[in-house]
């Protein structure tokens, strides 16, 4: 039985659907690397290592996201339903290098790690979204992903990385926290970018609490002043 799946094992296959066994306990770096057909990963239900969700490989417990195929059919996805699982915390080196089907990237909230040239050579995809749980984010993360020409950074620092979608981006908007413009337009590398601010993390519910307030606080404090002073004056006093 097959116990041992090494690094691009089946690298340019013309694989469409890939199912892992009951009985494989390791599986390196992007197994099904550059398989430009693959649409589909399984494993078997038995399986105590490995685990497939909505078509992608992970770890057993779904923290680890090894690998996206080339041709996953990424449906329709947004920032409340992302496709991952919500579990996800590691996205490994080149776990989603190549793929073609992939538009609108959001990463769930909770993420913490993106790897090397994780999602590297992505030339379809044009929009991507960090949350702010997001401790490394590595250089080359997002390289000859060519077309992309917007990002929404929620980290209040800049990554002291560089070259993290390539080596000119230029072209590309950044939107980062209100709070974090000036360190991003002083900061190496990040400030070639087009940068720009914003309420950004919409997968993290204190945020949408963060956003309520500030429009409470901008739009409704008059009504509220109003609103208080009337309450105020038909209090009877506590003895």
């Amino acid at each position: 039985a097959v116990v041992y799946i090494g690094s691009y094992a089946f690298e340019k296959t013309a694989l469409t659907t890939a199912n892992i066994p009951e009985s494989v306990k390791f599986i390196g770096n992007a197994p099904f690397f550059s398989c430009p057909n693959l649409t589909t990963i399984t494993v078997d239900s038995n399986n105590e290592y490995y685990s497939a969700y909505n078509g992608c490989l992970y770890n057993y417990n779904y923290m680890y996201l090894i690998q996206v195929p080339a041709a996953w059919n990424c449906g329709n996805y947004g920032p409340q339903n992302t496709g991952f699982a919500t579990s996800l915390r590691y996205i490994q080196s080149y776990a989603v290098e190549g793929n073609k089907t992939i538009v609108n990237l959001y990463l769930p909230y909770g993420v913490e790690q993106i790897g090397l040239r994780s999602f590297a050579s992505c030339t379809n995809l044009r929009s991507v979204r960090i949350p702010s749980s997001v401790t490394t984010l590595n250089k080359t993360a997002f390289s000859n992903s060519n077309n992309i020409n917007t990002v929404y950074l929620n980290l209040v620092t800049p990554p002291s990385v560089i070259n993290v979608f390539g080596e000119s981006p230029e072209s590309i908007k950044l939107y980062v926290p209100r709070d974090a413009y000036s360190a991003y337009s002083s900061a190496t590398y990040w400030k070639w970018f087009q940068l720009q601010t914003g309420n950004l993390d919409h997968t993290n519910v204190w945020d949408h609490m963060d956003s309520m307030l500030d429009w409470c606080v901008e739009r409704l404090r008059p009504a509220s002043l109003r609103l208080l002073s009337s309450m105020a004056s038909t209090m009877t006093p506590w003895r």
